[in-house]
């Protein structure tokens, strides 16, 4: 979604520069391939945090940004550290049903970001229900904006080709049902229910159903 926004920018007006905490990762090469620099921090444990975070603060110092945002709740900590008197928004991406579904971490950032949200000029959600439920635990209401995920619907469409190059590749054939679910491992995206609902329906109509998650 980074990578989408950074594409659809207008480059006469905005200037952007990309910090991760982390390393560079999957996507760093297309959005340099956007003219948009991507800083590094290289933070590999907890313990790496305040060299990052220092890391952070000199890349937005000599950048001099007229706004900052943050994106994901570590990203978030630390656009409000790196800021000296640009207005950060936080971006949340997230929906949270049980803290205790979190990495132990994860939750104690969550924890923070509600303490420290009223510092946000703005907290920008991708639905409505995880706005409720950061504010439920905490987060600043007043800061509240909901933009949902936006798809190019040129390029995600159906297609009979992209069709028959999946069963293809899967190694199923053409009379077999196939059921699909396209999401991260997390308890939130709840596989289980997904593969009790394909149970009941391969049961149902007495077909040969593949599932893949």
């Amino acid at each position: 979604m980074l990578f989408n926004l950074l594409s659809a920018r207008n480059q006469a007006e905005f200037e952007h520069s990309v910090v991760t905490l982390k390393d560079r990762g999957f996507f760093a090469h297309r959005i340099e391939s956007l003219s948009v620099p991507v800083h590094a921090a290289n933070m590999a444990s907890v313990w790496s945090l305040p060299r990052a975070l220092w890391h952070v603060r000199r890349v937005a110092s000599v950048f001099d940004p007229h706004v900052i945002q943050g994106w994901m709740y570590h990203g978030n900590i630390a656009a409000l550290l790196a800021s000296r008197s640009a207005p950060v928004v936080w971006n949340i991406r997230h929906s949270i049903y049980d803290l205790a579904d979190e990495k132990r971490m994860t939750a104690r950032v969550i924890r923070l970001g509600a303490r420290l949200s009223w510092r946000a000029s703005g907290i920008v959600y991708n639905s409505i229900t995880s706005a409720r439920q950061h504010e439920s635990i905490g987060y600043s209401a007043a800061e509240r904006i909901v933009i949902p995920n936006g798809f190019d619907c040129e390029r995600f469409k159906p297609q009979p080709s992209a069709r028959d190059r999946v069963r293809r590749d899967l190694g199923v054939d053409e009379d077999t049902v196939l059921v699909g679910m396209v999401a991260r491992y997390h308890p939130m995206k709840d596989h289980a229910s997904f593969v009790a609902a394909a149970e009941t329906f391969a049961r149902g109509t007495g077909s040969t159903t593949t599932l893949w998650s």
